[in-house]
């Protein structure tokens, strides 16, 4: 990269390659610039988020890679002026349990961190997953307690995210394509060979998709 670059002031600018060729692109240099420009957009949020009149959070948890469990808590408020902002608060990653009391510590923390107050929670949004949702121990039950406790009325729950195109996929039943389909993709997909084949095959019609393995919504 910085290669590149001057070369490109080279014959651009020549007069002030030597101020390019001082900048420091080591790994050190590169990973604290990163978290000096997180910590600046961690500041920018919890600046603007205390002009919220209302807002609402939603949260998902998946698992990357490496089978660790990802929370991601994000937040959307309006102000006085009915301003609308939406944001990713917080990615927490959940090394251990992902049961409703530890989802519930992660959000209460978040909260806690961005200095919200609860008595301007009016919905809360999740992914439909038994941890979210428990009616006794889930995340949102944990959370209506809370508010109950500081008497606030409690927010509106919105659990199953329903997508149009999987709804579509569910009520609108074609098996005479759909069934069809299904087995090229799982033919395609089931062994390595079959798979580069169509990938050659995508790049010599200059095509920039694929097939996903398993998702009639795909």
């Amino acid at each position: 990269m910085k290669k590149c670059i001057a070369a490109a002031v080279n014959e651009v600018d020549p007069l002030r390659l030597s101020d390019y060729n001082e900048i420091s692109l080591s790994r050190r240099t590169i990973t604290r610039r990163i978290e000096d420009i997180g910590d600046n957009l961690q500041q920018q949020l919890e600046q603007k988020v205390q002009n919220f009149n209302f807002f609402a959070i939603a949260l998902d948890e998946s698992t990357d890679v490496v089978d660790t469990a990802q929370l991601l808590i994000f937040v959307r408020g309006i102000d006085s002026e009915f301003n609308i902002m939406e944001e990713l608060a917080a990615l927490q990653s959940m090394k251990s349990r992902t049961m409703g009391e530890d989802i519930y510590k992660e959000v209460l923390a978040c909260v806690q961190k961005l200095k919200l107050e609860w008595k301007y929670l009016c919905g809360v949004t999740t992914d439909g997953a038994p941890s979210m949702i428990g009616s006794d121990v889930g995340a949102v039950a944990r959370i209506k307690n809370l508010l109950k406790s500081k008497n606030i009325a409690d927010p509106l729950a919105v659990h199953c995210i329903i997508h149009v195109e999987v709804l579509c996929s569910k009520t609108f039943e074609m098996p005479h394509v759909m069934d069809v389909v299904v087995k090229v993709v799982n033919f395609i997909r089931s062994r390595g060979l079959n798979h580069r084949q169509f990938k050659a095959f995508l790049e010599e019609i200059e095509c920039p998709y694929d097939v996903i393995y398993h998702n009639s919504v795909r």
